[in-house]
């Protein structure tokens, strides 16, 4: 155990440029770990490594204390809060939403439930309840415009009448489209609320929070794994990568796969593209019309480090007429290391490309689209971040980090993504050392800050509250310090944050922290406890979960690159009521958890919840 907690600290310091190293969901040959790393500017790279598909190393559990008692609320009086001066809380945000319709939308939350209770009632000749609920899962399927299509589309390709089959796939193209774009815009009244789950073998399923209802999600042979399972913004969609072990079980020798989405009602699959090289992470577009993904294949020695390649992938064929027909790939950009932001609104993607210098926006599938430098000075730090609404004036709004013309300080600017690197269309929100991570919220009116410097390991993860503007704000940045080297000395042994994720309404940040390394060596065969924690910035309370210990997937591949996956891959419930994650529990269970929070943060926290033995990853729709 104590192997495994100082690699994941190790990484999650070392992963400032890194190329994502994708993970097997299970081997039994253990592998080197990345203990040699090596540094250049404010970037390192991993040399370890001799392909970016490698099996993980078996991890133990750890000694975790048999009392719940001591997690739970932490109060208010852990918290340093500071405010602008003459002001008892941040003013209110005024940037102005997007334009969109406000229109309901229904979305599938019955359809997996009745079909599992009507594949139940067969199963058990109970053909009396198998009439009833099948009468009710066609009046639900009735009124769910994918759901529909996906019938009347089966009926018209068993008919053999393709022309029909042609108009319902554009229909049904539209409808998954307008509820993505819904999605995004904030405009769902029902919720698909799912887990997404990858087994240990390589298998994929949904099920409910609670476990029930499953769907087995492709067809996955004994030889073959998925990868990288991320859900569609609407919910109607699952994007996996799927490889076949050779029959001698070397997986490093693996460099092709298949790129498969099924459709998440009932695991069928959509598309099926061959890839040269194995995608490592995915990104849906807003209208989930297509992804792109990212990969990463060699261009010269292994020593020379990996070059990440991102290349787009058409779903469904839209209005752009021409220019990459459905199920077709095309490469958008190259560089390491190289990580990506899509825009909220359209097909633009903010990205920080390190070898090449630069921060940028492009617009793939666009004829006339240009790219567009924000920055050629980037500081270091890994993921862009896009504000999801405009600043009062109409402006896109971007963040990112940029050193100064003499390179002896960098800053945390928020920029306006059209206007280039013109020094009226940006701001500097504040000066910061080390190595940053920024996360922005889903209302856009605040971001957390973690700062990292590396020669003496000193951190500080801090929010700060808007509003993000490009004018000058005469009064000094109001912030709320959540972690800090000087208050965990006052309340004990240093830890390290190992990542952070906002709460869909914008009210709570989750971050999941372990014990400092030389702490961890220096317990001798101590307690090592890593734990969630929830605080709360309307009222500036925190509580902290039971610990557990992180699946092998999630330590070697999330957890150091974790405001990238935030993007695409939901730890908190729709309702921002619960989160999920994969690891090992307290009574040695291995799996996918759920974990509710109280009611009030006056209470202690149930025990989180078991809810897929054997998950290796575990995922919650974003609807």
């Amino acid at each position: 155990f104590m192997a495994g907690l100082c690699l994941v600290l190790l990484l999650s310091m070392g992963a400032a440029a890194r190329a994502f190293v994708p993970c097997m969901p299970s081997s039994s040959t253990p592998v080197p770990s990345c203990a040699a790393l090596s540094s250049s500017s404010s970037f390192s790279s991993c040399k370890a490594f001799v392909h970016p598909v490698v099996p993980c190393p078996p991890i133990s559990l750890a000694s975790f204390p048999r009392s719940r008692s001591a997690y739970g609320n932490l109060g208010k009086d852990a918290f340093t809060t500071c405010t602008r001066r003459g002001e008892a809380r941040a003013r209110p945000c005024r940037m102005s939403a997007s334009d969109g319709s406000s229109s309901q939308l229904k979305l599938p939350c019955d359809l997996y439930d009745l079909e599992s209770e009507l594949k139940l009632a067969v199963k058990m000749e109970d053909y009396g309840k198998a009439a009833k609920v099948r009468d009710e899962l066609k009046k639900a399927r009735d009124g769910d415009d994918v759901a529909k299509l996906l019938v009347e589309l089966d009926e018209a390709v068993k008919a053999q009448d393709f022309d029909t089959a042609s108009a319902i796939k554009q229909k049904l193209s539209q409808a998954v489209s307008a509820r993505s774009l819904g999605v995004m815009q904030k405009r769902q009244s029902a919720r698909v609320n799912r887990l997404l789950v990858m087994t240990r073998d390589g298998k994929l399923l949904t099920c409910r929070p609670d476990g029930g209802s499953v769907v087995p999600v492709g067809d996955s042979k004994d030889r073959a794994q998925f990868l990288q399972p991320t859900w569609s913004p609407g919910g109607d969609l699952i994007v996996a990568a799927k490889i076949e072990l050779p029959a001698d079980g070397k997986p490093l020798k693996i460099k092709e796969s298949v790129i498969e989405i099924f459709w998440a009602l009932d695991g069928s699959k959509l598309v099926e593209v061959s890839a040269p090289f194995i995608p490592f992470y995915y990104f849906w577009l807003p209208d989930s019309r297509g992804l792109v993904y990212l990969t990463t294949y060699a261009d010269g020695p292994a020593q020379a480090g990996w070059q990440v390649s991102m290349d787009i992938l058409r779903v469904f064929a839209g209005d752009e007429r021409g220019l990459l027909p459905s199920g077709s790939i095309m490469h958008l950009e190259e560089g390491a290391p190289l990580f990506v932001c899509p825009s909220p609104r359209d097909k633009r993607i903010l990205m920080h490309i390190g070898n090449k210098q630069k921060v940028a926006v492009i617009e793939p599938l666009s004829l006339d689209g240009e790219e567009v430098i924000l920055s050629s000075r980037p500081g270091a730090f890994r993921c862009p971040q896009w504000f999801p609404i405009k600043g009062e004036k109409g402006e896109e709004l971007v963040a990112f980090v940029e050193r100064s013309n003499s390179g002896d300080s960098q800053y945390v600017v928020v920029a306006d993504a059209n206007r280039g690197e013109s020094k009226k269309a940006r701001r500097v929100l504040t000066e910061i050392e080390g190595f940053a991570t920024i996360t922005v919220s889903p209302d856009g009116q605040r971001m957390a800050l973690l700062a990292r410097l590396k020669r003496n390991l000193e951190e500080t993860l801090s929010i700060i509250d808007g509003p993000f503007e490009l004018s000058e704000d005469p009064w000094p940045v109001s912030s709320t310090v959540l972690s800090s080297d000087e208050r965990e000395e006052k309340l004990g042994p240093r830890r390290r944050v190992l990542a952070f994720f906002w709460s869909p309404d914008s009210r709570k940040l989750l971050w999941l922290s372990a014990p400092e390394k030389d702490d961890i060596l220096a317990a001798s065969g101590g307690q090592a406890e890593i734990f969630w924690e929830v605080h709360d910035t309307r009222t500036g309370r925190s509580i902290r979960f039971e610990p557990h210990m992180p699946s092998q997937t999630v330590l070697a591949s999330y957890l150091p690159f974790f405001d990238q996956y935030a993007l695409s891959h939901a730890v908190w419930s729709p309702d921002s009521d619960a989160f999920c994650y994969a690891g090992i529990g307290m009574d040695g269970a291995a799996g996918a958890w759920v974990q509710k929070l109280p009611s009030s943060f006056a209470e202690s926290p149930p025990p989180p919840r078991l809810v897929v033995s054997g998950a290796e990853t575990v995922s919650w729709s974003q609807c």
